[in-house]
Formats: structure tokens, sequence, C-alpha cells
């Protein structure tokens, strides 16, 4: 089993463990922290934000044709009959609706 803690919880054990317990099991905890110590580099985070700003245009793009093309078929327009129709989630619709002109 694996936890996750944050950087304060994991000092508030290690405050515990040293009142409660020897040296050597805090040594092997922080020497296991540092092991396993996430680190995120400056290309991971920037392909984050990439992939993040193409998918953001994709939805963008996915919605723009779904309104078009119910305009044309003089459609309802709403969040949840755009959202429906664009195979978006709603929230996604709701969040650029006011960029399609959505009630």
């Amino acid at each position: 089993m694996r936890l996750t803690l944050s950087e304060k919880e994991f000092h508030l054990l290690i405050t515990t463990l040293e009142i409660y317990s020897e040296n050597d099991l805090i040594s092997m905890l922080l020497e296991k922290k540092e092991k396993y110590q996430k680190t995120i580099t400056p290309l991971k985070r920037n392909a984050t934000k990439k992939a993040i700003r193409t998918k953001e245009k994709m939805a963008k793009e996915k919605l723009n044709a779904t309104v078009n093309l119910m305009r044309l078929m003089n459609e309802k327009i709403n969040v949840n009959s755009v959202a429906k129709e664009s195979g978006l989630a709603y929230n996604t619709v709701k969040k650029y609706k006011k960029l399609f002109q959505i009630d």
C-alpha cells in the first residue's frame, strides 16, 4: 500500500515518530522520501500546458461546428442540447458558452 502525504503531513509524521520511535526508522523514512519524491521538470510542465491548450482548441472547434450545424437546422441551442449533440461534457460547454452565444 502506498500513501501520498503532503509536505506538512510528512513533517507531522516525522515529528510524531521522533517522539515514539528510534532514529533508524526516521532515517529510513527520510531516505525513502528522497528516493520517491517526484520532481516536475520544465519539459514535462510545458508538455502538459501544450496538451491542455490542444484539448481546449479541439473542444472549441467541436463546439463551433455543433452550434453552426444546430443553427442551420433551426434547432434549440442551449447548453444541454449542445452538450448532447457535440458529445462534450456539460461543464465544458458551459465554460465556453459565451464564445458561441449559447443560451
